[in-house]
């Protein structure tokens, strides 16, 4: 499952779950990674069970335009 968002919703919501689970930088130091969208104004952030966020979409998977397939394979 991933929440798709703003730069700065996908943020907030890392640093929220990152905090909630304790993560203080020793081996783990945050959630997940935030991820942008290859062509679009649109990021993306795995979405933890625990940690709700009605402002993000959940989608159960990222569409196939967030990982564009190299043509000249």
């Amino acid at each position: 499952m991933w929440y798709i968002g703003t730069k700065t919703a996908c943020e907030a919501y890392n640093e929220r779950v990152t905090l909630g689970l304790g993560f203080t930088g020793s081996v783990t130091a945050n959630w997940s990674n935030v991820r942008r969208h290859p062509a679009k104004s649109l990021f993306a952030i795995i979405a933890h069970p625990s940690y709700l966020d009605e402002s993000l979409k959940l989608v159960e998977e990222l569409p196939e335009d967030w990982n564009p397939q190299d043509e000249t394979l």
